[in-house]
């Protein structure tokens, strides 16, 4: 579901403040159950453009326990659902992507930020 065009999201709050045929966001946040998303930034609703920075956090931690206990047994799913109660909001961030989108609504430009250009 993360990765196919209209991801299905459960949730979405934030506010979006119009000026000048702009919509500015500061706290976008749209939760889906393999993500949750937060965007920032400016959606041109006159020229149809973006300039926006979307962080993408997968939730990782909540499949760990399940995957550890499937592949190595129950006692390392125990040990992993511990590890998750304790961790699991900081396992997330480590796992955050952030990407920058511009341009027009019909030819966005995603760039990944921090990719190695190379």
């Amino acid at each position: 579901d993360l990765l196919e065009e209209g991801m299905r999201f459960q949730d979405i709050k934030g506010d979006i403040h119009l000026v000048d045929g702009d919509g500015h966001t500061e706290n976008l946040r749209m939760d889906s159950l393999p993500a949750s998303v937060f965007i920032t930034g400016r959606t041109g609703l006159g020229d149809r453009d973006y300039d926006q920075l979307v962080t993408v956090v997968p939730k990782v931690s909540g499949t760990l326990p399940l995957a550890g206990g499937l592949a190595l047994g129950p006692q390392v799913g125990a040990v992993l659902l511990v590890f998750q109660q304790l961790f699991g909001d900081r396992i997330d961030e480590g796992a955050q992507f952030q990407y920058r989108v511009t341009g027009t609504w019909d030819d966005p430009a995603i760039e990944k930020v921090g990719a190695d250009p190379s």
